[in-house]
């Protein structure tokens, strides 16, 4: 089986693509959209896996700031909440 080339995000279409470019840029309102996009969906996650309100918002904040440091490394061969 051949493998695929990434496409790295600058290369990709589509509006999370495009905030992904303006939060890798250091683009501050790009990464409140980020975090408000993803949030809700992150907190209850968490809080499935913890049980646990406070623990479940700690988490979520883990999550965030991982996603920040890891967004140069990004492919954009899928979607951020995969």
């Amino acid at each position: 089986m051949k493998s695929a080339r990434a496409i790295p995000w600058s290369e990709t279409t589509g509006s999370e693509a495009t905030l992904v470019e303006r939060c890798t840029n250091g683009d501050p309102q790009a990464c409140q959209e980020l975090v408000e996009e993803h949030r809700r969906m992150v907190y209850h996650l968490a809080l499935q896996l913890l049980g646990n309100h406070d623990d479940a918002l700690d988490l979520s904040q883990d999550v965030f700031l991982t996603v920040f440091r890891s967004l140069g490394r990004l492919r954009g061969d899928s979607a951020l909440q995969t």
